[in-house]
């Protein structure tokens, strides 16, 4: 439904890193964001920025017996640098 844009860390950007850090999100029942764990990430670097990300994102709830449940999702944040 709402997806926040990550901060691209500084040091990554200096370093002109990029890389995907692959995240285990707890969606409530109400469509937020409750908990995010890293499951494999390219460069740690990337780690804390896409969790602080993903914690403000919200989702259309899972459905179980047509009614909304908690349920953890799989989620890609890619941090790529713009060419020119």
């Amino acid at each position: 439904v709402r997806q926040v844009r990550p901060d691209y860390p500084t040091r990554a950007l200096y370093a002109e890193l990029e890389g995907t850090v692959y995240l285990k999100v707890w969606v409530t029942a109400d469509g937020r964001v409750k908990q995010t764990v890293v499951q494999h990430s390219d460069n740690h670097v990337f780690d804390e920025a896409a969790q602080i990300a993903a914690m403000k994102w919200e989702f259309t709830p899972a459905l179980s017996k047509n009614r909304p449940v908690d349920a953890w999702v799989p989620v890609p944040i890619r941090f790529t640098l713009k060419k020119v």
